[in-house]
């Protein structure tokens, strides 16, 4: 059993373009709906300190780039639960160094939230955001757990060479769900067809109830050179050979 200090953090990559004000008005909305909460702070500064007053200015503010700007990092924070998120997006799909990137969303929930009648929330939650911002790789665990996971050979996970690993929820996108195969995927317990034709892998009801070994026997099951390594191996993976890269990943949306 692995235990949980309750703090649960979900992110999320999308090789879609996110520069779109309805886009996030849209989420913003539903994530407030769903949560039963309003977005208190949003800003582009470290730490958060901007009050929100304008329900239409949230999409543009996120989305907003300024004339020099090829990526933008927000942050936000919701009021009665203590939810905090971060996004960051590029213009172009690119860095200012001209490098392929991918769009991320980042939300910390506390350990105040993380109670058994709110895990449901944080389900619809997680399949949301996947639906909405076309997600092609996502997951949800106790931040611990994440925080293990090493990446092979590197400094930082390059999401070109590998992916992070399977969590207490994971799901792939329907370009990894043909990558790894439908077959393969669906024949994985607990693996259902999740929001956006993509499949959701959810190993327990929350995270501290995942037996152990569960996460990485699934990623032995699709691949282990597909993951970033718990012990941290100096394993070389080149761009795509074990993943898809995010030419690839990009070609759905014509960018």
């Amino acid at each position: 059993m692995v235990n949980s200090s309750g703090e649960i953090w979900m992110q999320h990559f999308s090789a879609r373009s996110w520069n779109c004000s309805n886009l996030w008005n849209d989420f913003l909305g539903q994530m407030e709906t769903l949560l039963d909460d309003r977005l208190l702070r949003l800003d582009d500064k470290d730490p958060v300190r901007r009050k929100v007053t304008s329900a239409d200015g949230e999409g543009k503010f996120v989305a907003q780039f300024g004339a020099r700007e090829d990526s933008r990092w927000v942050a936000g924070r919701l009021n009665r639960t203590g939810i905090q998120f971060d996004v960051t997006l590029y213009k172009a799909g690119r860095d200012s160094l001209g490098r392929r990137r991918f769009n991320s969303l980042n939300i910390l929930i506390p350990p105040g939230f993380t109670t058994q009648s709110n895990i449901l929330r944080l389900d619809q939650l997680f399949n949301l955001t996947n639906q909405l911002l076309e997600t092609f790789y996502g997951f949800a665990d106790d931040r611990s757990v994440i925080c293990a996971k090493q990446p092979s050979g590197t400094h930082s996970v390059d999401l070109n060479r590998e992916l992070l690993g399977i969590f207490w929820m994971t799901y792939l996108g329907p370009e990894y769900k043909a990558f790894f195969g439908t077959e393969k995927l669906m024949s994985l317990q607990n693996a259902v067809v999740g929001s956006g034709n993509g499949i959701t892998i959810k190993l327990a009801a929350y995270p501290g109830a995942v037996p152990a070994g569960d996460r990485i026997d699934v990623e032995r099951a699709l691949g282990t050179s597909s993951f970033a390594s718990m012990e941290g191996s100096h394993v070389r993976k080149e761009p795509g050979q074990y993943v898809l890269t995010q030419d690839q990943l990009s070609l759905r949306f014509g960018t």
